[in-house]
């Protein structure tokens, strides 16, 4: 009999969890979520009741789709919220389902020997499949906002795309023959200097930084 591996199971294989703390008493998992979302694609965070043996609060953020990982913890702690600056690292636990509870809407997380339950809510079902992927560099940063209503208007009006970093986008498509006319397109190529097959193993040459400024003259 074959072993039977859940949609969970997937996305821990995908996935990448991150342990953050020095953060603020009043800081939620929802701002987590948020600020570290600047740095990649964030499907979960959690904060648990526990501190660590110095009194400070941490959470956990996952992240699928990380190319470099070192990269994306000195990403993390370059984070600043008041006062504070984030600790990141990577996190060091095993998960598992709890069975026979009644309840089915916790889950078991174990780090360094400390049990924290996990509301399944918080889960996502996300499955990695680059197959009808395409990865794109834009020619220009404003082609960047006006990219989407760009190649609906050339009839490819079911694509997702999504930011990777410096002036690459994820182009994701319904099959592989529409990957393939896309690629094929001529009106569509001229949006890009590059358009390549996607690999998980890609990872961006630069990041695309933007500076406000106030209080400067414009002469």
């Amino acid at each position: 009999m074959g072993t039977f591996r859940s949609k969970e199971d997937d996305v821990s294989r995908i996935s990448t969890s991150i342990f953050v703390t020095n953060f603020p008493d009043s800081f939620s998992a929802k701002d987590l979520f948020h600020s570290c979302k600047l740095y990649g694609h964030v499907v979960d965070s959690f904060i648990p009741t526990k501190r660590t043996k110095e009194g400070k609060r941490f959470g956990f953020v996952r992240f699928i789709n990380v190319f470099n990982v070192e990269r994306l913890v000195k990403n993390l702690c370059t984070i600043w919220v008041g006062r504070l600056k984030f600790h990141a690292n990577v996190a060091r636990f095993n998960r598992e389902n709890l069975k026979g509870n009644g309840s089915g809407d916790k889950t078991e997380k174990t780090y360094n020997k400390t049990t924290i339950m996990v509301p399944i809510r918080l889960r996502i079902m996300w499955v990695l499949d680059l197959s009808c992927s395409l990865m794109g560099r834009v020619k220009e940063l404003a082609s960047l906002d006006n990219l989407k209503k760009a190649l609906v208007n050339e009839g490819f009006d079911a694509l997702k795309i999504s930011y990777l970093g410096e002036l690459w986008v994820l182009l994701k498509f319904e099959t592989t023959m529409v990957k393939d006319l896309f690629r094929a397109n001529v009106s569509v190529n001229s949006w890009f200097s590059a358009l390549n097959q996607a690999s998980a193993d890609f990872a961006p040459d630069g990041r695309i930084a933007w500076v406000e400024v106030e209080g400067i003259p414009f002469k």
